[in-house]
Parts: C-alpha cells; structure tokens; sequence
C-alpha cells in the first residue's frame, strides 16, 4: 500500500469491495465456480461475523458490500476468502486473483468513511 494512504477501519461502516481474476481471466464463469466463491464467503462470513448486504459474481471479478468483521480486519477477511476459493477451485494457473494497481485502485477499506467520520474509532495500519 503506497505510504500517503490510510486505512480506516473499526468504523462500524460498510465497505464496497471489489477484486479481479488474474489478468481479467473468467475464472469464475461456471456454475459451479460461482457456487463454490458463495459457499466460500459464506463460510468465512460465519467464522469472521460479518454482514454482507450486497454481492455480483460476474466472470472475472467480484463485487461485495459488506460490514467490517468482529474478528480479525477486514483486508485479512477478503485475503481469507481468495485464498480458500483458489485453493478449492483448484487453479492450474500460476494466480487466480490480481493483484490491486495501487496507483489505479485503491480498496474502499483504505478510505475515509463518508457517512461519519467521527465514528473512526481506530486507525490499522
């Protein structure tokens, strides 16, 4: 994460994220792959307590609107869902997910909230 940004989590806020296949690959295209992501998620969800209010599982890439968990930061919730859907789908390629541009995109978790700042409760670096 380049040095200028800030995390801002424990807000208590919903985060929109969202996350590619490598190099926009439509890994997620079948079925069964996009069964496999939901059952993943919701997994994680359970095990993370967290509320997801919204999600699309296009081809290539994923959208979430989610509550931040009660255990552990939300960017170690995400790196939790990626890594145990590429592991259960079984990726013959080298990556399944991009990697983030730093420069080009930045996670919705490394932004100021804009409903209510002052509810900012603790800073993860």
């Amino acid at each position: 994460m380049p040095w200028s940004l800030e995390r801002f989590q424990c807000g208590r806020d919903l985060h929109f994220v969202t996350f590619s296949c490598y190099r926009r690959q439509p890994l997620l295209d079948t079925p069964s792959a996009r069964s496999t992501f939901e059952i993943v998620m919701e997994r994680t969800r359970r095990k993370h307590h967290f509320y997801i209010t919204g999600y699309v599982v296009m081809p290539e890439h994923v959208h979430l609107l989610l509550s931040e968990p009660q255990v552990g930061k939300l960017s170690a919730t995400i790196q939790v869902i990626k890594q145990l859907v590429s592991r259960q789908l079984g990726s013959t390629n080298e990556r399944f997910w991009r990697r983030p541009d730093p420069l080009r995109s930045t996670p919705s978790f490394a932004k100021p909230s804009l409903t209510k700042p002052e509810k900012v409760v603790c800073r993860a670096s």
